[in-house]
Formats: C-alpha cells, structure tokens, sequence
C-alpha cells in the first residue's frame, strides 16, 4: 500500500510537476510520512515501525501468555496488569501486552459465560419476576423514563409495565396486589435489592398474599437474568411503537409500552412450543392454595437451616434460595442446566 502510495506521489510529481509540498496535504498524508517512506524504501527494515522506543531483548512469549491468564480478569478490568508490565517491560511493548490481555479477558469471559447455570422455568403461575429499568431516549425535559416491569417467568408474559418515574414502594405493592386479584397470585416472586421492591408495604402484600420473596444476590444480576432479557425485549418493542412520534414526557409512554407488551405477549414463541405468552398464561397456570403454600413454606424453612446447619459457609439469605431452587427442581417446576445440559446432580448437591 505505501509502495503504491509513493509511485502515485512520484508520477503526479513527474507528470504535472507539482511539488511534494503542495500533493501531500492535498492526498491527506503528511510531508513527513512521504519522506521518510522514501528514505526506507529499498532498505532491508519495514516501511512501518510500531512508535515508541525499541525492545533490547526479545520476549518469551509463551512465559507472558501464562502469567497474562493468570491475572485476575473481571468482567472490563484485569488486576494485576501494571507489575506484569514491569516484568516485562523490557522485552514487550505495552500496546502488545494491553492486547494480549484484552484477548486472555475475552476468553475468561467467554468461559464464565459457558459455566453459567441456565434455569428453565416448566410452568407458568409458579414465580413472577419484577425489576425497573431506564428506557434509552430521554423526554423533552432530559428526564430519563422509568419502565417498571414485572412478567410471568414460565410462560414470558408481560404485564403492562408503570412508567414515568420510578415507582415508589407504594406504587410497586399496589400494582402487584391489582395483578394478584385479577391473575391470581403465583408462589415466588424474584427481585432485587431495590429499596422501592424491598419497601415494607410491598412486603405486606406479599405475606397477605402467601407470595415467597426471591432476592437476587447482592449485585448479581445473572441470578434475576430472565427479567434483564425481558426488558432488553420491552425497550425494544417500545421502540418499534414510537417510531416517529413526537412525545414530550415521560408519562405520555404508557400507552405505548402497553401496545408494545401486548404485541409481545401474541407473538408465537419457539421456546412455548410455538404458541404466544398469553396462551400459556392463560391455560397452563399452576394454582397454589393457601395450606398449599403454607407446607411449602415450611419445607423450605426446614432445609435452609438444615443446609445452614450442616456446616455450609453460606448467609441464611443464601441458603434460603438454595432450598427454594431444590424445591422447584424436585417438584420439575424448573429445570437448571449448562450450556443445555441438565445437572442430574443438583438435588444432591446440599444434601449432606
């Protein structure tokens, strides 16, 4: 490419007689860059140098591969990256060693990916998962819309979600009681740490209703991760509605966010044996009653303190969702597999 970029200069030069001063500003390339491509050409170096001061020795690759997988990798971050560099900074550049690192985190990514447990929800009626998000366009005023959303795990339907600004408790615990009475309400309910899905009063509908709380790990979104895709689908069909409308507060999008939910809710879905949300909702719900419930409740309570009591190094809150997931799997209210593979070994895991 630079021999061809030198050649044209040389012709042009030859041919229309115009200065070197005058056609490299007018092809974009510095004067600079031309001469000393000029000067290297016909010798036994590159045309093109990597910037920065050359390396005395050479590097052995295959030590800085190993220690580079063996940093502390994260999701956007690598400890460990600086006194790395300085074990080898003599033989490597830091661009090569930042870009050997970018590809060691992608990979560790990738692998944390792989091994993530997946949970299949086998009913609907059992747990509903509720959450809040921001949509991505903000009103006239710069406010950023809140979109409170709250869905059917089994069957992936959607209730019509609050929008405007972000629910207050009050707001979360009436919505839910209003969908309790109409839909009737499911055993689980999966949350996080939100103070305004923590608040006292939606608490209070809960317990009236005989609603067992799920809450995620503290800043664990994969264990709630059903409820993130589902709003990744709302916003998305949010904003198919209001493509090319003119709307001025964030209040005016309900509307909207309703006719987007209900256009998901009919869409025939491979997952659902090719029917809609709203059939499996409507016609496959599992009803619990109330001593129902109550026995389960105890069941639950019995086995989180049995594994707490067992000499596991977990919180009660941990051992809590442990016994209500082996509930659900004994029962096949739920199947947990990796990379589709179910792991027969589950129920036993806590057993000892």
């Amino acid at each position: 490419m630079i021999r061809a970029i030198l050649e044209l200069l040389t012709g042009l030069m030859g041919r229309c007689g115009i200065p070197l001063r005058r056609l490299c500003p007018a092809v974009g390339i510095s004067r600079s860059s031309v001469t000393r491509w000029r000067n290297r050409v016909g010798g036994s170096g590159p045309l093109l140098q990597r910037p920065g001061p050359r390396k005395m020795t050479t590097a052995d690759i295959t030590a800085v591969t190993q220690d580079v997988k063996e940093l502390g990798h994260n999701r956007h971050r690598s400890h460990g990256t600086a006194a790395l560099y300085q074990k080898y900074c003599g033989s490597i550049s830091r661009r090569d060693l930042d870009e050997m690192i970018d590809t060691a985190r992608a990979e560790a990514n990738h692998e944390h990916r792989a091994q993530m447990r997946r949970i299949t929800w086998n009913a609907s009626g059992v747990a509903w998962s509720m959450d809040d998000t921001g949509y991505d366009r903000p009103d006239a005023g710069g406010h950023t819309p809140m979109l409170h959303h709250l869905e059917d795990l089994g069957s992936k339907y959607k209730f019509p979600p609050l929008c405007g600004a972000l629910a207050l408790g009050e707001e979360v615990a009436g919505n839910l009681r209003h969908h309790f009475i109409v839909n009737g309400a499911p055993l689980f309910t999966k949350r996080d740490g939100g103070g305004n899905l923590n608040h006292v009063e939606v608490d209070q509908v809960l317990a009236e209703y005989a609603v067992l709380p799920l809450n995620s790990p503290f800043r664990y979104p994969p264990y709630n991760g059903a409820i993130e895709e589902a709003q990744g689908e709302l916003k998305t069909g949010l904003k198919n509605q209001i493509s090319g409308v003119e709307w001025r507060q964030s209040d005016n999008l309900e509307p909207y966010a309703r006719a987007a939910v209900h256009e998901i809710n009919h869409r025939p879905r491979p997952c659902l044996g090719g029917k809609t949300a709203c059939q499996v909702f409507f016609n496959n719900r599992v009803v619990f009653s109330k001593p129902e419930r109550k026995a389960i409740y105890g069941w639950i309570i019995e086995r989180r303190n049995h594994i707490i009591n067992g000499g596991n190094a977990v919180s009660r809150e941990t051992a809590w969702r442990i016994a209500a997931e082996q509930w659900l799997v004994m029962n096949g209210f739920i199947t947990i597999s990796i990379n589709n593979q179910v792991l027969p070994n589950f129920q036993e895991r806590w057993h000892h």
